[in-house]
């Protein structure tokens, strides 16, 4: 499926590829993978900011950002999320 997004992507089918990225989302809730949850949480952020939805992308940016902390991966900070989109922008 990550394979069918890189492909949405290429022909600009954001739709596409966020409906695909929900998909995996599902599964890997499904599965209980959380370190997937996060990442996926992360793809849907760059999805939504790349369409100009910065509500959308900033929401699941910080979803990702509470995983990883949640996990204990990160110790999170107030500069994260700022941090985070502005590399959506590069």
């Amino acid at each position: 499926m990550q394979d069918e997004i890189l492909e949405a992507i290429a022909q600009r089918d954001g739709t596409r590829a966020v409906r695909l990225t929900h998909e995996i989302l599902a599964l890997v809730k499904a599965e209980d993978i959380p370190t997937m949850i996060a990442s996926q949480y992360e793809i849907l952020a760059r999805l939504y900011f790349k369409a100009n939805d910065i509500a959308a992308a900033t929401k699941y940016a910080q979803m990702s950002l509470d995983t990883l902390d949640d996990l204990g991966y990160i110790d999170q900070r107030l500069e994260d999320l700022p941090l985070l989109l502005k590399d959506f922008a590069t």
